[in-house]
């Protein structure tokens, strides 16, 4: 299966965000958080890892609320574009 967030993706991505762009990755799915991990690992040179929970106030999906309700929390990684 292809999977969307790749090391092409990421780096379609940080060429698109202005700087200091934040792209916020979310998953239920672990071997896909590991495959993000990885391609964020491979196109490090582009970002810097960012807390996700940084005070921003943000609405949550439906998928959020159905996995807390779980009592789950979802895999998560944020980036921002490197200067």
């Amino acid at each position: 299966m292809r999977r969307m967030v790749n090391e092409e993706f990421l780096r379609t991505a940080h060429r698109l965000l202005t700087a200091d762009g934040e792209l916020r990755l979310m998953t239920d799915d672990e071997p896909y958080f590991r495959a993000m991990e990885s391609a964020a690992n491979q196109t490090a040179a582009l970002w810097t890892e960012v807390p996700w929970d940084d005070g921003r106030e943000v609405a949550k999906t439906e998928f959020q609320r159905k996995f807390a309700a779980k009592g789950l929390v979802p895999f998560r990684l944020a980036l921002r574009v490197r200067g």
